[in-house]
């Protein structure tokens, strides 16, 4: 028998949830209150005089130079081919989901984010470079355009600060604050469409320990993201734990189990596919949002593998091995 997922409106978030956790949002590029709501926890860091200088900041060159530093270098991100991840995924709050996130990029702007949520479904988000979509269980099918599509684009490919004319239209270094336990500095991105995030750089280190920036989809939130447990993969320093809050009430935390860098990506995860296809030929109305009636079950997230075990991830959502699975967990 095929198990129904009856869509939710708690669940559209998760249209863009995939997205901000591709495998170098959080390491390249990586409250519950957008940062100019004036209520986050952030704490500004003031001089003996009780004012900050503004002139004493340094250049958003060096600040980004300082960042690219901790990743290998500008000329290391430069030659990036294609990165991969997978990693463990637990969101609470107005919404309990548990799964399996994994991620894949391929220069110059191919993406795919595939999150297999227990008792849910699919969640997967992707792009060809030009056309970003949706396939889903839990929010339906869809093409994400307009500024959603934007921020997908912006926030998703490690070369964003590298080429930062591509894909902003202004920086600026705005001050120093305590963000995530560390002094940052403070840096005001501005997309095309006018919507500002901000990017905070630790001022030790240069790695990048957050973000806050608010998203466009059907419905409107801002999110406070924050990076930790930083490792070194091939040179790089990046954070294999994120934790993103939402304003609506939601918090996802993500546990890296891999991250790879320049591996061999399958083109065919970039393709666009067969249900998109069919929303772009019978013309907009219907690219919004279709329910999917039968879905595939996700497998639990009790059997996760060590990721030097972990099968590929096709077996991680098969439906024989999710259902042999329950039966032997007693459900």
């Amino acid at each position: 028998m095929s198990t129904v997922f009856q869509r939710h409106p708690v669940f559209l978030p998760y249209a863009f949830l995939g997205a901000v956790f591709c495998v170098l949002t959080a390491g390249f590029a990586a409250g519950q209150e957008a940062a100019d709501s004036g209520s986050n926890d952030s704490e500004l860091i003031e001089q003996d005089s009780g004012e900050l200088d503004l002139s004493e900041l340094p250049t958003v060159e060096e600040v980004i130079g300082m960042y690219h530093g901790t990743v290998g270098g500008e000329e290391f991100v430069r030659n990036l081919t294609s990165t991969r991840s997978r990693a463990k995924i637990d969101v609470t709050g107005v919404a309990e989901r548990r799964g399996l996130l994994t991620n894949a990029w391929s220069a110059p702007g191919k993406i795919h984010m595939s999150t297999a949520y227990r008792d849910s479904g699919m969640h997967v988000a992707a792009s060809d470079g030009k056309l970003h979509w949706i396939i889903s269980d839990i929010t339906g099918n869809r093409i994400v355009n307009g500024s959603e599509s934007e921020l997908t684009r912006t926030m998703n490919n490690p070369l964003r600060y590298l080429n930062r004319d591509e894909f902003y239209e202004g920086v600026a270094v705005v001050g120093v604050e305590v963000f995530n336990d560390s002094q940052c500095y403070k840096l005001e991105f501005f997309l095309p469409d006018g919507e500002a995030q901000y990017h905070f750089f630790e001022v030790e280190s240069g790695r990048l320990m957050g973000l806050e920036y608010n998203v466009d989809t059907p419905v409107e939130y801002s999110v406070t993201a924050t990076y930790s447990d930083f490792r070194e993969v091939e040179g790089a320093v990046l954070p294999f734990h994120i934790v993103q809050e939402y304003s609506m009430g939601m918090t996802a935390e993500v546990e890296y189990l891999s991250r790879e860098l320049n591996v061999e990506v399958e083109e065919a995860l970039f393709e666009i596919p067969d249900e998109i296809n069919d929303l772009l030929l019978n013309g907009p109305d219907r690219a919004l949002i279709v329910p999917m009636i039968q879905v595939r079950p996700a497998i639990p997230v009790e059997n996760f593998q060590p990721v030097d075990e972990a099968p590929p991830v096709e077996e991680f959502v098969a439906p024989s091995e999710a259902a042999d699975n329950d039966e032997a967990g007693g459900g």
